[in-house]
């Protein structure tokens, strides 16, 4: 069981170790592996029920915020953002997304129309780069949205 150590008004969470941790190094107190929640309040020590964690897209990363109170009982609280768009992937990552947003057929597609020079900036690239003129080409050749292309770079 997680808790929440309040001191100077910033709450801190430690595990039921870190808390004894703390009581038996700074405070001199004696107490078994599982601290005793109803003495603990003393110290400014307060079991934290875990919250339940939000459903999730594909594209979207659970975020810890402040724990808050609700009848007594301090509860962990939950934010949804988006994952960050990655700057590069390397060539197997973009593949995967691209499959995982069902654009690899397009994309082969796309690249199959290039002239020789142009794929072997494709299949050489060691990196693929969001900012780079070959999305930028990419982008305009198969009418792909800068949300979509963000989709693809978001790991």
């Amino acid at each position: 069981m997680p808790y929440l150590h309040i001191i100077d008004g910033v709450p801190t969470v430690k595990t039921a170790q870190e808390v004894s941790l703390y009581l038996r190094r700074d405070r001199n107190v004696s107490c078994r592996d599982e601290p005793d929640a109803a003495n603990l309040a003393e110290f400014n020590i307060f079991p934290l029920d875990e919250g339940t964690k939000p459903v999730l897209g594909a594209d979207e990363v659970a975020v810890e915020t402040a724990p808050a109170q609700a009848n007594g009982v301090w509860v962990r609280q939950w934010s949804v953002a988006q994952r960050p768009v990655r700057t590069s992937l390397t060539p197997h990552q973009f593949k995967k997304r691209l499959e995982a947003k069902n654009r690899w057929a397009a994309f082969k597609t796309y690249v199959g129309a290039l002239t020789p020079g142009d794929q072997m900036e494709w299949v050489y690239a060691d990196v693929i780069k969001r900012d780079s003129p070959l999305i930028t080409a990419l982008q305009t050749a198969t009418g792909l949205t800068n949300n979509q292309i963000d989709a693809v770079f978001r790991v």
